[in-house]
């Protein structure tokens, strides 16, 4: 036998051998890790999705926690909407403030987080480190430009027999509800001068309201519900409870007279997105503001003052929560 014709002989039958080795390892691997996601899924808008299906439903609970889902899912559904048609900002905004309402549910009731606010959050994670920058805030000029140069009333309200020039109707909630629903121009209510003892709620459906009264501590809304007396959560207790987006109200005040020792009494709640408050006034004692959307609400020349206390000015860029 030729010199070194053992050592290839034996070299020769390893080769196949640590070939099949090697192809059984990469079997193994490619069966122990994961498989790599097809395109664009665990994406941001398929974390949106997955919250839209894992949201509970508003109509399983009572209120005011349905009241809360159903702006949750509300918000969740038009965050993965912006985030389809590219605005970011806007799905972060809009998703961020459904997460509020999710908690505010869950915590009332003292539950487990919903099985959406995790993946909310995700979503959340997944874009707000490189969009932060450029979320857009209300500018200086958003007031000036939320408001006709010239008004003209769609519906009218005053006093009966208040000697004021004949209107539609005497309460403003009435005004509301015959406003259009989802309208995409200005729903204008002017309010004669006068004392309005009543609770107003405008609802998700009734946007772009326009609310214009006649003057700080000249147009007055007022009521008097409060968690101490009435016993209910603060939630309910507004005065004027506003959901519907793009609500704009300018020379009228907002009352709760619950009275000091009735605890929490707000008197204006706002969980509308892109609204506008001008030369307005709040008056009460304790959660005098609950402003829910805080980052998408202009502030332009807001009075707020406590019964028996000096008022004050409330800036644009305060966060007036709970005055």
């Amino acid at each position: 036998m030729p010199r070194g014709y053992g050592g290839h002989h034996r070299r020769g039958r390893l080769l196949p051998l640590a070939a099949a080795a090697a192809a059984l390892l990469l079997l193994a691997l490619l069966v122990l890790l994961p498989a790599a996601p097809p395109a664009g899924a665990g994406g941001p808008a398929s974390l949106l999705r997955a919250a839209v299906a894992a949201h509970p439903s508003p109509e399983a609970y009572g209120r005011p926690c349905a009241d809360h889902l159903a702006l949750s899912l509300r918000r969740l559904r038009a965050a993965l909407s912006s985030l389809e048609s590219g605005d970011v900002p806007a799905a972060l905004h809009l998703a961020s403030a459904s997460l509020q309402c999710q908690y505010d549910c869950s915590h009332l009731l003292s539950l487990p987080a919903f099985r959406s606010h995790p993946l909310t959050s995700h979503f959340l994670d997944s874009l707000a480190p490189r969009t932060l920058t450029a979320v857009s805030k209300p500018s200086s000029s958003a007031a000036a430009t939320a408001f006709p140069a010239r008004i003209r009333p769609d519906a009218t309200v005053c006093k009966p027999n208040s000697g004021a020039k004949p209107c539609g109707y005497s309460t403003v909630q009435a005004a509301v509800d015959a406003a259009t629903n989802y309208t995409a121009g200005h729903f204008v209510i002017a309010v004669a001068a006068g004392t309005y003892q009543e609770n107003v709620v405008i609802p998700y459906e009734k946007t772009n309201i326009l609310v214009v009264g006649e003057g700080i501590g000249a147009t007055v809304i007022t009521a008097s519900r409060s968690v101490g007396i009435d016993r209910l959560g603060t939630y309910e207790t507004a005065t004027v409870a506003v959901i519907g987006d793009g609500f704009r109200a300018r020379d009228i005040t907002f009352e709760n007279n619950a009275g000091a020792g009735a605890h929490q009494a707000v008197a204006f709640r706002s969980d509308s997105d892109r609204s506008v408050l001008e030369n307005v006034e709040f008056r009460g004692h304790q959660d005098t503001l609950n402003d829910y959307d805080k980052e998408r609400m202009d502030k332009a020349s807001v009075h707020w003052h406590r019964f028996k206390k000096t008022s004050g000015v409330c800036p644009t860029s305060a966060r007036c929560n709970s005055l």
